[in-house]
Parts: C-alpha cells; structure tokens; sequence
C-alpha cells in the first residue's frame, strides 16, 4: 500500500520485486509469519484474491488508515493462512476499512472493535486486551507475559537470565 501511488490517481496497492526484509522508508521490514513449501503454494491464489477485492485499494492515509499496516491487518482477516498477531507499534492495524466498526483480530482468536481507527479495543486469546487511542496501544499479553505500552511496544513480563 503506497501514498505516493493513490495521491498521484493511481491504485495505492503495488506489488514490489523488493523484498520485504529491504524495509521502508528508512525502517527494517519484521517477519510476523513465514510461509514456506505447499502451505505457502496453498495460499498464493487466496492471497491474489484478496488484494483484488480490498475496499481501500484507490485511496492511502498514513494514519489512521488504510495505510500498509492496515493493509497487513486486512490480509491476515481475509486469508486464514496468514493469520498472525501484529506488533502494538504497527500503527493503523487497528484501522478497518471502509468504516467497519467490528472485526476479527488478525490473528483470528479474538475480535475488536475501531472507531476508524482512532480509538479501539482488541480482545483475543493471542493478542490479549489491548486500549488503542490515537494510534497509540496499552494493552496486556497473558498467554506471552507481555505489557504493550504507548512509543515502546511490548515489553515482556519474564525474569531474564543473565548467563557470563
């Protein structure tokens, strides 16, 4: 999902010959899920069907969406083989398009509700409870001992062990 693309007249979805891992814009790319092998075959025309049918193609904002993040967010709804939760500091994943108050997580374990983006809550077996405002997330993450906090993101609740 491109500005530069949508703010010209033309579709803000593009498919790039980069790889994800180059980053954007300065910022290194993170893998949420790898699929390799005849999972990833699997879910190549799912994937191509879901691109094509994504009600925000024609238009971008970067925040509160429908921006790259929210693209990401909207692919993992669509196709159940991408599944996968988002970082907390992905902003616009909460964003859903086309003025949807209420939807599955990404991940598909929970649901949430968005107010366009700019205030939400998030509640999933994976994600756990997250309050997003201003794109801004706090929210805890059970099932992983994290805190998700505004500017800083997840923050794990584990003892560490310091090894020499």
């Amino acid at each position: 999902m491109v500005g530069r693309r949508a703010r010209t007249g033309r579709i803000g979805l593009q498919r790039n010959a980069r790889s994800p891992r180059e980053g954007w814009a300065g910022h290194a790319g993170r893998a949420v899920l790898t699929l390799r092998g005849p999972s990833a075959a699997a879910a190549l025309p799912e994937i191509a069907a879901a691109i094509a049918r994504h009600p925000d193609a024609a238009r971008y904002r970067s925040w509160p969406g429908s921006n790259c993040n929210s693209f990401v967010a909207w692919l993992a709804r669509a196709v159940p083989a991408l599944r996968a939760p988002l970082p907390p500091l992905a902003i616009g994943k909460d964003y859903l398009p086309a003025g949807t108050p209420q939807a599955a997580t990404p991940n598909g374990t929970g649901r949430q509700l968005s107010l366009l983006g700019v205030v939400g809550i998030l509640v999933a077996v994976e994600e756990g409870v997250e309050l997003q405002r201003l794109g801004a997330v706090l929210g805890l993450r059970p099932r992983r001992a994290e805190v998700l906090l505004p500017g800083v993101g997840a923050l794990s609740l584990r003892p560490t062990v310091w090894r020499a």
